[in-house]
């Protein structure tokens, strides 16, 4: 029994490594109800203003383990695989997947993927590089 707990940290630390890091995941719901667009999405001001909401509430933002599945706001949770610069992320909703998509991130490129319904609006994941 004295070799138990140096084990469960070699395989929990095994278990962390084996997921590496990947993009980041901003959880975004664009709604028309009031205007504006939060402070943590400065960086995409211009892609969001095309769009035909007036309101986005920046609601969430993280890592993501790519081979690994990361639970998001709302219900959702994300499946990243692939390499650190190209990815396949698939997005699922109560186990049901709600849509999914192979992209390549670069430096200060952000990519928009979603418009999965969720009350009047829409929640929309914007994916960057770490």
């Amino acid at each position: 029994m004295r070799h138990a707990l140096p084990v469960f940290c070699l395989l929990l630390t095994l278990t962390v490594l084996s997921a590496s890091a990947g993009p980041r995941v901003r959880v975004v719901l664009a709604t028309n109800n009031g205007e504006g667009i939060d402070g943590g999405l400065s960086d995409v001001t211009g892609s969001l203003g095309i769009l035909k909401f007036t309101r986005f509430q920046l609601v969430e933002s993280k890592s993501v383990a790519v081979g690994g599945v990361t639970s998001l706001a709302h219900g959702l949770t994300l499946k990243c695989s692939g390499t650190p610069t190209a990815y396949h992320v698939a997005v699922f909703r109560r186990g049901s997947k709600v849509t999914h998509a192979d992209i390549s991130l670069s430096a200060k490129r952000p990519l928009i993927v979603g418009g999965i319904p969720h009350g009047d609006g829409k929640i929309m994941l914007i994916l960057s590089t770490n």
